[in-house]
């Protein structure tokens, strides 16, 4: 179902005219901040269903530390613990 939703979501952005890296489940934030310093975004489109190794809302509060010139948009099963 996830990969599902972001193929729509790909295309919607590509229609759009945006650019569309995928980068892949279970990227660690590190690789995908490097990736960004290669391949700049407008957006950042996550679908979280778990994060290992830290909270959730650590893990969010870092990811819009490292892009602030981006509009993030999480989705998934994480969201049903968000507070």
């Amino acid at each position: 179902m996830a990969r599902t939703r972001l193929i729509v979501f790909y295309y919607i952005l590509k229609m759009r005219g945006h650019l569309v890296l995928y980068l892949g489940q279970s990227t660690p934030l590190n690789s995908i901040i490097e990736s960004l310093e290669i391949w700049p975004a407008d957006y950042l489109l996550l679908f979280a269903h778990q994060i290992s190794g830290i909270p959730y809302q650590q893990y969010l509060a870092d990811l819009s530390s490292a892009f602030k010139s981006q509009r993030i948009i999480v989705a998934g099963q994480l969201l049903r613990n968000f507070k």
